[in-house]
């Protein structure tokens, strides 16, 4: 089994570690935080990672989905981008970037989101790949 990277991106540490559980309940990883578009992109620029989560809001005027771009030209492509955010407008601001995938933060609080190892998306609710 071949352990993860996954960076998370988010300022509120309470859903650092709910999206933290979301991955951990579904295959092995290693984890980094950060909380803010600066700290995000030191991360991205010193080390690679597998996957990588997007609050879609911050701080006043810092949107994850603004760190798109730099992930697309500093990560491996077979890095992941995941935008996820209470409000369904930024998950689409991401997904219109070519995030891989969006969620709300409403789908991961009631588990009806789960990651197989090879990082195909189940719906634990209908269990079908998205």
């Amino acid at each position: 089994m071949m352990t993860k990277k996954i960076l998370i991106l988010d300022n509120e540490s309470g859903h650092q570690i709910l999206v933290a559980k979301l991955f951990q309940r579904s295959f092995c990883c290693e984890i980094t935080f950060a909380s803010s578009l600066a700290e995000a992109k030191d991360k991205i620029q010193q080390e690679k990672f597998d996957i990588i989560t997007l609050d879609g809001c911050l701080f006043h005027y810092e949107f994850g989905y603004q760190l798109i771009p730099a992930i697309r030209e500093l990560q491996d492509a077979h890095c992941k981008i995941i935008m996820i955010s209470s409000m369904e407008d930024y998950v689409e601001a991401g997904l219109k970037l070519h995030a891989d995938y969006g969620f709300l933060k409403e789908d991961i609080i009631m588990k009806k989101v789960k990651f197989t190892e090879e990082f195909t998306v189940i719906s634990i609710k209908q269990h079908e790949s998205i």
